[in-house]
């Protein structure tokens, strides 16, 4: 509910990122401010008309931001958190490696709608001299789930997201990584002032899981990295569910490219613990050493970039069922190829929640 709008009866709005840039076709990363893409907007459904934008410093933008400076061509997570119907919060990710957040509050005027900020930095974006490995990408949205770890009991917002330059797949350059920020903030919203002195978490925020199993992600870690093993790279946006993070890496044939042979390369689905990346398995301890990373994975059949993994939870053909036979087991699917997800068919929304009641 904007004031002072002109909004459809409904208040019904697109969020979208401002586009694509195709400056990023080129592999060197450009310092400079991207021409095209760097903003959000919020349109009107039924006209089409601007309500709300968020832009750079420079724009007329009803936010500036200065970091705004890539472009961001991916959908924008749009969260209820209080569960009063209306947005009051959003994620987005940019072509920098930048992770965004902002706050909505609704009943405001435009020029005061919606604070926000960039939480993290993982790529370039940020860094006065970055190398061709730290241009790491975001071609996909981040992936938005609650949860609860036990051993700090409290609650947080997973923000995951993985790299690839997916505009050249067969570019090498950068190392890629998954990555499982921690938003502490759960509840809280953020006034622009807050959001204006936040340092963004960075690599080192982040603690490594690559090879590991049973890494301990303490209360001063921002979450956890997994750095992509033989050129992988993830085009694609992950999937939480059950507190486990289901993405697929690609590794693009590089030997069929150089010999100008057309190659669909190889699809890989990860299957890891949003507390800290673990394989999901039922003794980490039979984990050989040096398998930790295959542990987490599977390869797929399927070449080409593959989707991201979808869950489907069928009803039960005999209306008289009785029992499990009512919960068929659910199935992960990756385009038409599926797989065992490894959780049962009771999903259960969950509409209100809060720290300290189970």
């Amino acid at each position: 509910d904007i004031p002072g709008s002109t909004q459809n009866p409904f208040k019904a709005v697109a969020v979208i990122g401002g586009g694509y840039d195709r400056v990023h076709d080129t592999a060197a990363y450009n310092a400079a401010a991207d021409t095209f893409g760097a903003g959000i907007h919020v349109i009107d459904l039924f006209s089409g008309a601007t309500l709300w934008y968020a832009g750079h410093s420079s724009s007329n933008a009803d936010l500036k931001l200065a970091k705004m400076t890539k472009a961001i061509p991916t959908r924008v997570k749009v969260l209820d958190i209080n569960g009063d119907s209306f947005a009051d919060r959003m994620y987005a990710s940019d072509m920098g490696g930048q992770v965004w957040r902002f706050d909505v509050s609704n009943g405001n005027g435009a020029a005061t709608l919606v604070a926000g900020g960039v939480i993290a930095q993982l790529g370039a974006e940020g860094l006065a001299t970055p190398t061709a490995g730290d241009t790491r990408r975001f071609y996909n949205s981040p992936d938005v789930a609650m949860f609860k770890d036990p051993r700090q009991n409290r609650r947080f917002i997973s923000v995951s997201i993985g790299s690839g330059y997916r505009a050249h797949p067969l570019d090498l350059s950068a190392t890629d990584r998954f990555y499982s920020i921690r938003d502490p903030y759960v509840f809280n919203a953020l006034d622009q002032q807050q959001y204006d002195n936040i340092v963004p978490f960075t690599e080192a925020d982040l603690v490594e899981v690559s090879g590991n199993v049973n890494t301990v992600v303490t209360a001063n870690d921002a979450g956890w990295k997994f750095t992509l093993p033989d050129n992988q790279m993830v085009l694609a946006e992950s999937v939480t569910f059950n507190d486990e993070v289901f993405f697929i890496a690609f590794t693009p044939d590089t030997q069929g490219a150089a010999i100008c042979r057309a190659g669909q390369g190889t699809n890989y689905l990860y299957r890891v613990s949003i507390l800290n990346g673990d394989p999901i398995m039922d003794d980490l301890g039979n984990v050989p050493t040096g398998g930790e990373d295959d542990a987490r994975r599977s390869q797929l059949a399927q070449g080409g970039i593959a989707p991201s993994p979808q869950f489907l939870f069928p009803s039960a053909d005999d209306p008289n069922c009785t029992g499990s036979d009512c919960a068929p087991p659910p199935i992960g699917c990756i385009g038409v190829e599926c797989f065992d997800p490894g959780f049962q068919n009771n999903p259960v929304r969950t509409l209100w929640t809060q720290d300290g009641i189970e």
